[in-house]
This record gives C-alpha cells, structure tokens and sequence, in this order.
C-alpha cells in the first residue's frame, strides 16, 4: 500500500507553534481517530487534531499507523464463512 494516497496525506504532519497546554489531550485524539479518519470530525475537533499532531510526534505515528490499518481493512477483500465453521463458533461456550 503506497503512504502517498489521498486519503493517507490528511495525516502528514504540520508544523504549528501553537501552546502544546492548550492541546488536545492524547486520549482525546485517539478515541477521536475513526472520525478524523472518516472525515467526519467536526471542524473544531479536526483543527484541535491537526494542532496535536504538528506538536505530538508519538500520536502523529500512531495515527499514521492506524489510518494505514483501516486502510488494509478496508483493501482486503470479503470472505464468506463456511457454515461448518459458523457452527461451531455458534458452539463454543462462552463464560457467563
């Protein structure tokens, strides 16, 4: 998979000289990580996520890392499960 795709280049760093108290927390960004992914951050949490990410370069490669995830995820193709194997899935006891 190429890092040069358009959805991957949302993702490259920016340099900002933004007041690194101000920002948004870690845990914040990641839980934030699918919608900022989607594209379906809203305008205050994507600008609140670039900010991190020019400042935070651990969660600059955990994003990076994650978006190149989903989009193996998304790549790969479907494949059906025998029904042989779905019942014994179906089968496996689980703890109450």
């Amino acid at each position: 998979m190429s890092l040069s795709g358009s959805w991957f280049s949302r993702f490259r760093r920016k340099g900002n000289n933004s007041d690194a108290v101000s920002m948004m927390p870690c845990d914040e960004l990641r839980a934030s990580g699918s919608d900022y992914i989607d594209g379906e951050c809203e305008e205050e949490i994507h600008s609140k996520i670039m900010e991190h990410l020019g400042l935070c370069t651990e969660c600059d490669s955990w994003l990076k890392s994650f978006a190149m995830t989903v989009g193996l995820m998304r790549d790969t193709p479907e494949v059906e499960v025998p029904e042989s194997t779905m019942e014994r899935i179906r089968a496996i006891k689980r703890p109450e």
